[in-house]
């Protein structure tokens, strides 16, 4: 089995984070989509992460019923900040028999040579994903010997659905799709992203 992994806050994850799990799925021959969820993001501040289970179970909200993708908390129980190498390490301890691939948006893979031993995550298979207007720096591409670059439509953002529940618009998201209406009701359950 071919497994791509998506890792991130995930703070909260929305519909564009979905889309570029499909288009994954359709568009290379990853079986399916993990999303790494993570505890505390070395490059960010946690301030405003909730809690790493509520994010979870947001991301099971959000993929529903599509086998192809689960939520993964591996990270959950490893040593803080988490940091990708560790979690692949892990991943393939744990899972000998399964293949891994590595999803990442272009910022993030425009700057992997600043992240912990990034030498060992570019030996393994890298998706790498663009939008409109988005590319690939050359010296990055020159450095990674197994690099599928796709395109994904979606630009919203964490930040974006944040701003819209803190200024007390979240009902508008389902009807722009960028949550479903089962999340929403989970974050206002929780009175999430609220301060």
């Amino acid at each position: 089995m071919k497994v791509g992994l998506f890792g991130g806050s995930f703070n909260p994850v929305h519909t564009g984070h979905i889309y570029l799990a499909e288009a994954v799925l359709e568009k290379t021959d990853i079986d399916e989509v993990w999303f790494i969820i993570s505890p505390q993001n070395p490059f960010k501040m946690n301030h405003e992460l909730v809690d790493e289970n509520l994010r979870k179970d947001m991301v099971d909200l959000m993929i529903g019923h599509d086998h192809r993708m689960k939520a993964c908390d591996i990270e959950f129980n490893l040593p803080r900040p988490s940091y990708t190498y560790t979690t692949i390490e892990t991943l393939k301890e744990k899972y000998p028999s399964t293949e891994f691939e590595f999803i990442i948006g272009s910022d993030a893979l425009n700057n992997i040579k600043s992240w912990r031993n990034y030498e060992d995550i570019i030996q393994m298979p890298i998706i790498g994903v663009i939008r409109d207007g988005e590319v690939i720096k050359k010296d990055i591409k020159d450095i990674i010997k197994n690099l599928n670059i796709i395109h994904s439509e979606s630009d919203t953002s964490s930040t974006i659905i944040r701003n819209y529940i803190q200024s007390g618009r979240i009902d508008e998201l389902e009807n722009i799709q960028l949550l479903n209406k089962k999340t929403i009701e989970f974050i206002k359950d929780n009175k999430l992203y609220n301060d």
